[in-house]
C-alpha cells in the first residue's frame, strides 16, 4: 500500500489532536473551490461524510470526537470541517489515486471506520454513518456512494441566488465579449492590412 494512504496510528481513547475543525461556511467554500479545481485538472477528490442522527442527545459529542479522529488522521493537505454543524463532519480528501487495485473509497472508508472504533469504542463507532463520494463523478470508476446533495454544488443551485449569480454573469460576460470580438477584429484586421500594403514598398 503506497504511502498516500498511510495515516497515523491512535492511542485508544487519548486526547489526539488541538487543530481546530473547518466552520460550516468555511467548508463550504472550500469544498466548491476543490470541485472547481478537479474538474479543471481531472485529479479527483474524495468527499467522505460522518453522520449520528441516530445518536440525537449525544451526536454532537460523538461527532466532535470523530472530527478529532479525523483531523489526527489526515494527510496535511487534507481538510477536516462541519459539513453539516453539529450534524455532518466531513473530510476532503485530495487528489487521491484511483488507479488502484482496490477502491480507494473503500481504502479510506476503512482507515477511518477502524480510527473511530479505536478512540470511540465499537459501540459509539458504530452510531457513526460513513458515506464516500468521488469527484469529478465521471472518474468514479468504482461506483461509490451516490452524491449527497446539492450542497456540494452552491455555486449551481437555483435556490441560491447569491452563490449562483456571479457565475452566471461571468459567463454571460465571457459570451458577449466574444461575440464582440468575432465582430470587431475581421474589419480592423483588414483594415491594418490594406494600410500596410498601400505605406510598405515590399509586397
Amino acid at each position: 500500500m503506497d504511502s498516500t494512504f498511510n495515516y497515523p496510528r491512535l492511542a485508544s481513547r487519548t486526547p489526539i489532536s488541538n487543530e481546530a475543525t473547518l466552520s460550516e461556511s468555511l467548508f463550504d467554500s472550500m469544498l466548491t473551490l476543490e470541485r472547481l479545481r478537479a474538474e479543471r485538472s481531472q485529479k479527483p477528490f474524495v468527499l467522505m461524510l460522518l453522520n449520528a442522527h441516530a445518536e440525537n442527545a449525544t451526536a454532537v459529542r460523538i461527532l466532535k470526537q470523530a472530527a478529532e479522529v479525523a483531523l489526527a488522521n489526515k494527510r496535511e493537505i487534507d481538510l477536516v470541517g462541519w459539513y453539516s454543524q453539529h450534524t455532518t463532519v466531513g473530510i476532503i480528501f485530495t487528489e487521491v489515486n484511483l488507479e488502484r487495485d482496490r477502491p480507494v473509497p473503500e481504502i479510506l472508508r476503512a482507515k477511518i471506520a477502524t480510527a473511530l472504533i479505536k478512540h470511540l469504542g465499537r459501540d459509539h463507532a458504530a452510531k457513526i454513518d460513513i458515506s464516500v463520494h468521488v469527484f469529478p463523478e465521471s472518474l468514479d470508476r468504482n461506483q461509490s456512494d451516490r452524491v449527497a446533495g446539492s450542497r456540494l454544488y452552491p455555486d449551481l443551485d437555483p435556490n441560491v441566488p447569491g452563490e449562483r449569480f456571479p457565475v452566471v454573469a461571468a459567463r454571460e460576460t465571457e459570451i458577449a465579449d466574444t461575440a464582440a470580438m468575432l465582430f470587431v477584429l475581421p474589419p480592423l484586421i483588414a483594415l491594418i492590412a490594406a494600410f500596410l500594403k498601400l505605406t510598405s514598398e515590399t509586397p
